[in-house]
């Protein structure tokens, strides 16, 4: 299968037209780019088999050390049941970090690390159950990996997405590593929300929590006050706020993680239309100008012509 920028480029008579195949067309903004510059049409094909890919619940962390506490946790677990485990990272350096942490407690033959496109190039042979592949975005989404009979036995490959991606097409296709040709698969994402997510939204939860569980707390010290015949319904609250504390602030990290998301990706399409308008409007004079050029001195050589288009490319940039 093409990817997204994979065109094929054909020529019918005096019009161009382009034709290109992908599993991730990206959000509605991204389409409708694409259809201004190109007048492009889009085409859903449904499915050969029925997706047997399952999402878990997002483990959203506050700081670096839980978010690799919840990592390695989430990963060990899959793993230690007999199926695959592709852990999908950011940068080179996080690749490492998790390496080396993995390195510590469990089996390093098992282990094995992708940290660019030339790597993912390599052609996987079945890995045996409780195998773990560690890679950066490029490597893991250009690399296909075979599942073996025996871990398909055991639920498939599991992905962990280890950051929240700029953009809805890049998350489809990290978790579309597992899940492939109607084989089951699971895929989690476990987010540092510190990273990217308003500080302000976060504490206010936080502080909800915290009324609920310090000791520093005047409703826990009342709880807890022998002398006060209310404090079993004080407890009962309590628990009651705790719980909604920590459901709500679940729901509004995915809601405002996925809002912030769908923002930064329209922002950086609309300054991309942007760019592109202005290479068309340069790329227009510069045909004006190698006309005139052409037209009015007919008789230089080639090579003038070739200077000046390198000159030109210069302004470009």
């Amino acid at each position: 299968m093409l990817d997204f920028l994979d065109f094929i480029l054909i020529k019918k008579k005096k019009r161009n037209n382009i034709f290109g195949l992908t599993g991730t067309l990206g959000s509605q903004t991204a389409q409708d780019l694409l259809h201004d510059i190109y007048n492009l049409d889009f085409v859903f094909i449904p499915p050969a088999s029925q997706r047997m890919l399952i999402q878990l619940s997002p483990r959203l962390e506050i700081n670096d050390i839980d978010w690799m506490k919840s990592i390695l946790s989430t990963c060990l677990r899959e793993a230690k049941s007999g199926r695959e485990v592709l852990i999908i990272c950011k940068t080179i350096k996080v690749v490492q970090d998790i390496h080396k942490e993995l390195k510590a407690i469990y089996d390093g033959k098992k282990i094995y690390t992708l940290k660019d496109d030339i790597e993912a190039e390599q052609n996987f042979e079945e890995l045996e159950p409780g195998s773990i592949i560690i890679a950066t975005n490029l490597a893991g989404r250009g690399t296909d990996i075979p599942i073996s009979p025996k871990v398909l036995e055991n639920g498939g490959m599991h992905v962990c997405l280890t950051f929240l991606p700029i953009n809805i097409r890049v998350q489809e296709q990290a978790f579309g590593r597992a899940g492939r040709k109607g084989q089951p698969g699971t895929w989690q994402l476990v987010h540092n929300v510190f990273k990217g997510y308003p500080e302000d939204i976060i504490n206010k939860n936080m502080n909800v929590i915290k009324e609920c569980t310090s000791f520093g707390s005047k409703y826990v010290r009342s709880a807890f006050d022998k002398e006060n015949k209310n404090k079993n319904e004080i407890l009962k609250k309590l628990n009651e706020m705790l719980d909604e504390a920590k459901k709500k602030k679940s729901e509004i990290f995915i809601e405002n993680l996925d809002w912030k998301r769908e923002n930064d990706e329209n922002e950086m399409l609309n300054n991309a239309k942007l760019e592109i308008e202005k290479v068309i409007k340069k790329d227009e004079l510069f045909i004006k100008y190698t006309k005139f050029l052409k037209d009015n001195f007919p008789n230089r050589k080639t090579r003038v012509f070739n200077d000046i288009e390198e000159q030109w490319g210069f302004f470009f940039k």
